[in-house]
């Protein structure tokens, strides 16, 4: 809860760049889980490459054991079917991603500073109201999550939950990034 300002600029090459600002209502908001943007593409563009932290999942406390590189992936691989769902495959470090179907065509995201994303085969409502794994449903989409920023996932399940150095600080963002088609 806040207000966002979004600002978009067409170039030549057909790109767009993107600068989102986000100022919280820190009388309403006290933690921030992520912050980013999140849209749903056909599921035909379920050929993902990027450069960043892989090739597992990674978060911003679990991050050490990804290696930086290029790395080829699809929603259904970048997904992790917990009993009980919820969001899964974060990538951090990321420079770069693409989004393509069988004919390499789709969008690229770049950004000048490091950003987070996962792309998952399920809606992010039908992922919310799953409680077991046997409750999602595909629905000719996937949903893509571009992020500035992501805090840990901590242990909270045996342990302390998420330290504070790994938290989303509610302050103002900005997240500048391009758009380029691919193809």
């Amino acid at each position: 809860v806040g207000d966002a300002t979004f600002a978009y600029t067409l170039n030549r090459d057909g790109s767009v760049k993107v600068r989102t600002t986000f100022q919280p209502d820190t009388t309403l908001v006290k933690s921030m889980a992520r912050l980013g943007l999140t849209f749903e593409v056909e599921d035909a563009y379920d050929h993902i490459t990027y450069l960043g932290r892989g090739e597992h999942e990674t978060y911003i406390d679990r991050n050490q054991s990804g290696k930086i590189g290029i790395y080829e992936t699809t929603p259904e691989r970048m997904f992790h079917y917990y009993v009980v769902p919820q969001s899964t495959g974060n990538r951090t470090d990321v420079r770069w991603m693409q989004l393509a179907d069988e004919a390499g065509e789709g969008l690229a995201f770049r950004s000048d500073a490091s950003f987070q994303f996962s792309v998952i085969p399920f809606t992010d409502e039908n992922l919310d109201a799953a409680t077991h794994i046997n409750q999602l449903r595909r629905e000719g989409v996937i949903t893509v999550h571009l992020d500035a920023a992501q805090a840990g996932v901590g242990t909270a399940t045996c342990g302390p939950g998420v330290l504070p150095q790994y938290r989303v600080p509610v302050r103002d963002y900005t997240f500048r990034f391009a758009i380029r088609p691919l193809k």
